[in-house]
C-alpha cells in the first residue's frame, strides 16, 4: 500500500479545499468601514453608510459582511428602519392630597362629604364635614390623594415627603384605588422607614405602583408612622411620543431621453431602500401627465409605481409644485419617466427626488473588534445566520458607526465573476475529479487483493 500513498494526501486534499475555498476574507469585497462602538455590549447596530450601497452589487444586500480583528466573519443580520421611533421620558406630577381623621377602623369616616370643583388647573377636591366644617390635620389615619387629570402614560411610583424629623418610624402603607370616591379597590402596600443611626440617616419613601389607571388614591397611614408628617406626594410615570425619523435624499438626473422629450431615464447608484419620490420641473409654467415605472434591471420588467399630474405653475414665491409621493419600498435602481403625447410637454429634462432611509445591520460581538463593516463583492453571495432567528425585542444592542472608509480590494472584487478565470474552482474540481478517481482505483485494488486472497486459500484447500 506504500505506492497509494500520494494518493491519500490527494484525497485529503480534496476534502479540505472546499472550505479553504469558501472562506471569505476582507479583500474579497471593494470597500470597507472600520467601526466604532458606543460601549461594551453583546449585539451592536448601525444605520448602513450610504457609500456602502455605491458598491453593493446585489439587490438583497448579500455581498455584505462584518468581521472582527481576526478577519472572521461574524454574524450579521438586515433590518428595515423604521419611519418613526418611540421617545419614552418620565414625568413627575405634585398631587393633592387630604388628611383623613383618626378612626379606629382606618377606614374613610361616613360623616365626611365632597365638594369637588373643576378649574382650569384641575380637580379640586375639598374634603368636610357633614356639618361643612374642613377637617382637621391633627393625627390623621390616613391620606385622600388626587392624582388630577388622566395620564398617557404609565404610572410608575409615589415619592413620599415628610417634615423632618429624630423619631424613628418604620410601618406599613396601605394603598386603594377607586374612580368614584364611592368603590374601592386594594392597589398595593409598602414598607415605610425613617431610620437613624450613628448620624447617618436611611428613609425608604418610594411606593412602586402596578401599570393601571389611576384617579382617586387613599392612603392609609398606620399608628408606627404617626411621627411621620406627610407634606407631599410626587406622582412619576412614563410617557412616550412617536417620532418621524426623517429620510436621506439623492437626487438624479435624466441619463437618456427619447420619443421628443416623452421619455426620461434615471438610475440610481445602488440598491437604495426607495420610499418616496418626487419629480422636480427645472422650468416654470410646466405640466404634464406622466407615469413613472422601476425595474431591478436596465431592460426591465418594468412595474408601475405612480402616474398623475406633473407641473410647476407660479413665480417666485407664490409657485406650486407637484407634491412628494409614497412608493412601496423597493430596491430597483432603474426608473422611467413616459409622459403622455403633447405638443408642449416638458421644456428641459426633469430630475427625481429620491427619499429612502438606510437599512440597520444588526451584528453579533463576536471575537475581539475593531470590528469592520466590508461592502461590494461578485465573488460572494448571501448569507443566513443564526441571529436572524432571534425576535426583536430580545435583543438590546449598542451603538456603532462608521469611523473610517478605507479600500479593501478595490475595483477587482466588482468585477463579473466570469470576466476572470475561475482558478479556485477549476483546481477544486480537479481535485474533486481526482479524489473519485483514487477512491475508485482503492476499491479496484482492493477488490484484487481479496479476489488474490480468494484464490490462494482455494489452492491450499486442493493441496
Amino acid at each position: 500500500m506504500n505506492h497509494l500513498r500520494p494518493f491519500w494526501w490527494l484525497l485529503v486534499a480534496s476534502l479540505l479545499l472546499p472550505a479553504a475555498a469558501s472562506a471569505v476574507s476582507p479583500q474579497d469585497f471593494s470597500t470597507g468601514f472600520h467601526l466604532e462602538l458606543d460601549r461594551e455590549a453583546t449585539f451592536y447596530e448601525l444605520d448602513l453608510p450610504a457609500a456602502a450601497y455605491h458598491v453593493i452589487t446585489r439587490s438583497d444586500l448579500g455581498d455584505l459582511r462584518v468581521f472582527n480583528a481576526s478577519a472572521a466573519v461574524v454574524p450579521h443580520q438586515l433590518r428595515p428602519q423604521p419611519a418613526v421611533a418611540v421617545d419614552t421620558s418620565t414625568q413627575h406630577r405634585t398631587l393633592t392630597l387630604f388628611p383623613l381623621p383618626a378612626t379606629s377602623d382606618g377606614e374613610l369616616p361616613g360623616d365626611l362629604s365632597l365638594h369637588i370643583e373643576r378649574g382650569a388647573g384641575g380637580t379640586i377636591v375639598d374634603l368636610r364635614s357633614r356639618d361643612d366644617q374642613p377637617t382637621k390635620n391633627g393625627n390623621p389615619s390616613g391620606w385622600l390623594v388626587d392624582t388630577g387629570p388622566a395620564k398617557t402614560g404609565r404610572t410608575k411610583a409615589l415619592t413620599l415627603s415628610w417634615a423632618p424629623t429624630n423619631i424613628d418610624a418604620i410601618g406599613e402603607v396601605r394603598i386603594d384605588n377607586s374612580s368614584d370616591l364611592t368603590h374601592w379597590t386594594p392597589l398595593t402596600t409598602a414598607a415605610i422607614a425613617s431610620l437613624s443611626f450613628q448620624g447617618q440617616r436611611l428613609e425608604q419613601n418610594r411606593v412602586v405602583l402596578p401599570h393601571q389607571p389611576l384617579r382617586y388614591l387613599r392612603l392609609t397611614w398606620p399608628p408606627a408612622l404617626a411621627s411621620l408628617e406627610l407634606t407631599s406626594i410626587d406622582l412619576s410615570y412614563e410617557t412616550t411620543r412617536q417620532i418621524s425619523l426623517p429620510l436621506q435624499h439623492y437626487t438624479a438626473r435624466a441619463v437618456t431621453t427619447a420619443d421628443n422629450n416623452r421619455s426620461y431615464e434615471f438610475q440610481l447608484p445602488g440598491p437604495l431602500p426607495i420610499e418616496e419620490i418626487r419629480l422636480l420641473l427645472p422650468v416654470s409654467n410646466t405640466l404634464a401627465e406622466c407615469r413613472l415605472e422601476s425595474a431591478e434591471l436596465p431592460v426591465g420588467p418594468w412595474q408601475s409605481r405612480w402616474r398623475g399630474l406633473v407641473y410647476r405653475l407660479g413665480r417666485g414665491t407664490s409657485e406650486i409644485a407637484s407634491p412628494t409621493v409614497a412608493v412601496s419600498r423597493n430596491r430597483h435602481r432603474n426608473w422611467r419617466l413616459e409622459c403622455t403625447p403633447s405638443e408642449a410637454g416638458l421644456q428641459a429634462p426633469p430630475s427625481i427626488d429620491f427619499g429612502w432611509r438606510p437599512d440597520r445591520v444588526l451584528f453579533l460581538a463576536q471575537g475581539e473588534p475593531p470590528f469592520l463593516l466590508a461592502a461590494g463583492s461578485q465573488r460572494v453571495g448571501p448569507a443566513r445566520f443564526p441571529v436572524d432567528y432571534l425576535k426583536h425585542d430580545q435583543i438590546t444592542p449598542g451603538q456603532a458607526w462608521s469611523r473610517q472608509e478605507l479600500s479593501l480590494g478595490g475595483e477587482q472584487p466588482l468585477e463579473p465573476i466570469n470576466a476572470t478565470l475561475p482558478w479556485k474552482k477549476i483546481i477544486l474540481w480537479v481535485l474533486l475529479g481526482g479524489g473519485v478517481l483514487l477512491i475508485s482505483g482503492l476499491a479496484v485494488s482492493l477488490h484484487r487483493q481479496m479476489r488474490s486472497s480468494e484464490n490462494g486459500s482455494d489452492n491450499r484447500d486442493a493441496d
